[in-house]
C-alpha cells in the first residue's frame, strides 16, 4: 500500500468525490480520443496520480529557497579570473 493510501487506510475510494472523478474522466477522454474509462479504472488510475504526486511533490521552504539565492548570488559575484 502506497504512503498516500496509508493516509486514509486504505479506503482510497471515498476520498475523491464524484465530481473530481468526471473531471479525471473528461481529462482523460481529452487525452485519448476516442476511448472510454469505466469508473473502476479511472479511480485506480486517479489514485495513482495522487499517490506519485504525493511521493515526488514537497513543497520548497523559503529558508531553502533563501539559501539557494545567497549561494547563487554568492557564486555570480566571485570575482573568475577573466579579461576586464
Amino acid at each position: 500500500m502506497y504512503a498516500f493510501q496509508a493516509k486514509f487506510g486504505g479506503n482510497y475510494k471515498h476520498m475523491i468525490s464524484k465530481q473530481a472523478l468526471e473531471e479525471f474522466k473528461e481529462i482523460w477522454r481529452q487525452e485519448n480520443p476516442g476511448q472510454d474509462i469505466d469508473d473502476s479504472t479511472a479511480m485506480d488510475q486517479a489514485v495513482d496520480l495522487l499517490t506519485l504526486m504525493d511521493t515526488v511533490y514537497k513543497p520548497v521552504k523559503k529558508e531553502w529557497l533563501e539559501k539557494y539565492k545567497d549561494e547563487v548570488d554568492e557564486k555570480n559575484s566571485e570575482d573568475k579570473g577573466g579579461v576586464k
